[in-house]
């Protein structure tokens, strides 16, 4: 128990000395813990897979400062080498008064030689005249964040793998990493985490051979629902910020079955 302890201080350390490199311009301590194949999301940025792209996009603030003006933080060990941090904070410059308020996921994994990132949930409500949100505060976990990184770490779940023809090849895919499935002229693509493969099977003819967790929402897409964000007239929003359409006819029949589903 003293052990996990010991992790869950040093997970909030790292975290807070992270956030805090950043804010001071210093942007090398996050990158030198990022995994090679670390998953970022964020609201105000495009979702970006492995090391060198989260690092291509992030640079530009290097040098670039601002105070963290309010922070909170909360460790939880998931086992020995996987854990994660969330919470918020206010950053912004108390001189302008202009804030943002920030939520935020980080998952680590914990190696004997240290820690690596492996996936960072952030988003952002900017304010003006006030450190509050426009909501209010619950200090937990990103669910859809947690979830969708421990599917992907899990081995345990045996029906998530499947295979699909893409031209002359037979590929192999972990359900928990497709985000979407979308029909591109008489193809298909699995819009996946890290890549995009194209499939030879019209989308009509795929639903039955997928597993339960994904559901058509419109003749052109088929969602994996775990990493559905919110559903709203007329449309779907993954983790990733991508909007897909629902027909208004069908729609409240879509919603009441992704609801049915994650109720189950």
């Amino acid at each position: 128990m003293e052990q996990f302890t010991d992790l869950a201080d040093k997970l909030t350390d790292t975290t807070k000395y992270l956030f805090h490199s950043f804010y001071a311009g210093n942007t090398e301590p996050w990158f030198s813990l990022l995994d090679k194949s670390a998953v970022y999301l964020g609201s105000a940025d495009p979702m970006l897979i492995g090391k060198t792209a989260i690092e291509n996009h992030f640079k530009k603030y290097e040098g670039i400062q601002t105070e963290i003006l309010e922070e909170e933080y909360h460790a939880t060990l998931q086992s020995k080498t996987v854990g994660f941090v969330y919470g918020h904070f206010v950053f912004g410059t108390s001189q302008k008064n202009e804030f943002a308020f920030m939520r935020f996921t980080l998952i680590y994994k914990i190696h004997k030689d240290g820690l690596s990132i492996l996936h960072q949930h952030n988003s952002y409500e900017f304010k003006n005249n006030s450190l509050q949100p426009e909501h209010e505060t619950q200090n937990k976990v990103d669910n859809l964040a947690f979830q969708f990184i421990r599917d992907i770490l899990s081995d345990k779940d045996n029906d998530t793998q499947f295979c699909i023809s893409s031209g002359s090849n037979t590929v192999f895919l972990n359900a928990n990493m497709v985000l979407y499935v979308q029909s591109v002229g008489k193809h298909t693509e699995f819009v996946c985490v890290d890549r995009t493969v194209s499939c030879n099977t019209p989308i009509s003819e795929l639903r039955e051979r997928l597993p339960n967790m994904f559901y058509q929402i419109h003749r052109c897409y088929i969602v994996n629902i775990k990493h559905i964000h919110e559903i709203k007239r007329f449309s779907v929003e993954m983790i990733s910020g991508e909007k897909l359409p629902v027909p208004a006819a069908a729609y409240t029949q879509v919603k009441n079955d992704l609801i049915a589903y994650l109720n189950k």
